[in-house]
């Protein structure tokens, strides 16, 4: 029950009293379904998408799927000729008959997909793989970490009917700040070794500079500071909004994990 302990600390150092944590594991299907809205993202067309980079969309994309596969078969009639001799009464007669011989030939094109259905396809294939890679905020990151074992021990027990928080409560306690003191620590040992492709969802800062448009996602708590830093170029930037902050999901390429500088750089892929 460490893990459950563990859980109810972090609530509590969120702010929530034991009877309300109480009356939240009483309705615990409700916060099941919440959180599995946050644990799985999801990518639901129609898309708008602000801005997207058509190259780098096919080059993944091609990566994924066949460059080429079958678009159409068509059937070529092929010709063969045979000669027949008859003889009849008082005359000889040559005919000609002509017959046919089917064959089946594979004709194969590029897909015909429109380059937002193959961004979609793109980032549904990533997000699938690597779904730890979807960042919204540091508090739902720590939700999802510690919301997977309290699930998993949920549906273990069959619901919690008879299960009571403030029962399994009145041993002490891991004290708050270290629990979030380690949930800080495996957040930070993340972000420090991320790779490859990632989806920020939030609120952005825009500004000019390095010969286009920077986009910053602040991604701080407490001791955590970091921020998410999303280049484009001039052109792509002219393509947002206006509103300020902007609400933007990002898809792009990590260039830098995070380091002492405090900033995560990412090469935006798409923007919608």
């Amino acid at each position: 029950m460490y893990i459950f302990r563990l859980v109810v600390r972090f609530f509590l150092a969120e702010g929530l009293s034991l009877l309300l944590i109480s009356a939240a594991f009483d309705n615990l299907s409700k916060a099941a379904d919440n959180y599995a809205a946050i644990a799985t993202p999801r990518i639901e067309a129609p898309i708008y998408f602000y801005y997207m980079d058509s190259s780098k969309i096919e080059s993944l994309y091609n990566q994924l799927q066949p460059e080429l596969e079958i678009k159409e078969r068509e059937t070529i009639g092929k010709i063969s000729v045979k000669g027949e001799t008859k003889v009849e009464a008082n005359s000889v007669r040559v005919g000609v008959e002509a017959g046919s011989e089917n064959q089946t030939r594979s004709t194969y094109a590029a897909t015909g997909f429109a380059t937002d259905r193959k961004c979609l396809e793109v980032m549904r294939y990533v997000l699938a793989t690597w779904p730890s890679n979807y960042y919204t905020s540091p508090d739902e990151w720590m939700l999802r970490r510690i919301g997977q074992p309290l699930m998993q021990m949920y549906k273990s027990l069959g619901g919690l009917g008879r299960f009571s928080p403030l029962q399994q409560t009145r041993s002490p306690l891991p004290d708050s700040r270290d629990v979030v003191a380690e949930l800080h620590s495996q957040l930070r040992a993340e972000l420090q070794q991320l790779r490859g492709h990632l989806f920020i969802d939030g609120d952005f800062e825009r500004s000019v500079g390095h010969g286009g448009v920077v986009l910053v996602r602040r991604f701080d708590h407490q001791t955590l500071k970091c921020s998410f830093r999303v280049y484009l170029s001039t052109e792509a930037g002219k393509k947002l909004p206006k509103e300020k902050p902007l609400r933007l999901r990002v898809f792009g390429d990590v260039t830098k994990p995070l380091t002492e500088d405090g900033f995560v750089d990412v090469v935006g892929i798409a923007v919608y």
